[in-house]
């Protein structure tokens, strides 16, 4: 894949830009928005992805990945996860790094990675997805978030951001073009999931269950399965993991 990456001082949101701009002027696959400061970084649903100045890789990708079955998109999902797995193993412990369901990078139970997709799906056609990333690197202090961690707390080492931001897209151009040879990541997927197949509590739809996770569905639901044998597929925000 050929990248051509955009560097900005500032933007209110590298993912809101980068979509307004393809509005205005279809950009290739590849195209990617980078910012030193974001003022209003965004994480799934309504939530602020909080990331100091100047510290931190926050960036959105184009892709467009019309090998994959709209009824598949989840796949997208399992890519860029498991690219942000791939490429944090040049830094720290792989026995670490997990992905907290569906697309949170976690180490040692504090979250470093956020991923949020915005997919255009036309018809049966997978058009494009607008692929969005905050990665902690050397901010060492958070005032809004209750568990994170950054490269620089794992490591104690100060890391080039313009160094950084090529391995990461060099492990998903890897993991992209993998998968059109191999389009079945499950496995490595659920190998990383935290909490896989450990008994824990969680909130599902408002109420407190105990129960643990026994995989993902087609479509990318999470599979909890109860204390009494019941199977639940739960939907993103109907589950809360209780650390």
């Amino acid at each position: 894949m050929q990248y051509n990456i955009q560097n900005f001082m500032s933007l209110a949101s590298t993912q809101t830009s980068l979509i307004q701009a393809d509005k205005i002027q279809e950009m290739n696959e590849g195209s990617v928005f980078v910012a030193q400061s974001q003022t209003k970084g965004k994480g799934q649903a309504a939530n602020i992805w909080e990331s100091e100045d100047y510290k931190n890789l926050t960036f959105s990708l184009l892709l467009r990945p019309l090998f994959i079955k709209p009824s598949e998109q989840f796949s997208l999902t399992q890519i860029l996860s498991l690219s942000v797995v791939d490429f944090l193993k040049k830094y720290v412990n792989e026995e670490f790094i997990k992905i907290k369901w569906s697309n949170d990078i976690y180490i040692k139970g504090n979250k470093i990675c956020g991923i949020l997709i915005q997919n255009n799906i036309i018809g049966e056609e997978f058009s494009k997805a607008f692929c969005g990333i905050g990665l902690n690197v050397n901010q060492t202090r958070f005032k809004h978030v209750p568990n994170p961690t950054s490269l620089a707390l794992e490591t104690g080492k100060t890391q080039d951001l313009n160094v950084l931001l090529r391995e990461l897209l060099n492990c998903i151009a890897f993991r992209y073009e993998s998968f059109r040879i191999n389009p079945d990541m499950n496995e490595e997927y659920l190998d990383c999931l935290l909490y896989m197949n450990e008994l824990r509590d969680y909130i599902y739809k408002s109420k407190r269950i105990r129960a643990k996770i026994i995989g993902v569905n087609h479509y990318g639901a999470l599979c909890l399965e109860q204390m009494n044998g019941q199977v639940i597929e739960a939907e993103q925000k109907e589950v809360i993991f209780l650390h």
